[in-house]
């Protein structure tokens, strides 16, 4: 049986610093200033979206909060879900192939 050169255990040995750097780079380069109000034409399109969804029935106050879940984009969310689960899957799945071919 051949021994490997490297084992599995080495890869979080340098995983741990470089994650502990890319933490201290997120946090040194979030604004410290809270974002900006939005805008009346930003305002206009939610309600738009709340009036085509339920036939003009049901209008949320702005600045309300159901007016600001309106604001959020739901399809693109499960899209960007579905799509970075089904990346970590196949990433999984390879680095077990990979380790399986090289016993």
């Amino acid at each position: 049986m051949r021994e490997l050169a490297w084992a599995p255990a080495d890869l979080t040995d340098i995983n741990l610093p470089i994650g502990a750097i890319a933490v201290a780079a997120i946090v040194a380069l979030i604004p410290r200033t809270p974002a900006p109000a939005l805008g009346p034409e930003f305002s206009s399109a939610v309600d738009r979206k709340f009036a085509r969804y339920t036939l003009g029935r049901f209008a949320p106050r702005p600045g309300s909060f159901v007016h600001k879940l309106g604001a959020i984009d739901l399809i693109g969310t499960v899209m960007l879900l579905a799509i970075v689960t089904m990346l970590v899957c196949v990433l999984q799945w390879g680095v077990r192939r990979s380790l399986a071919l090289r016993r």
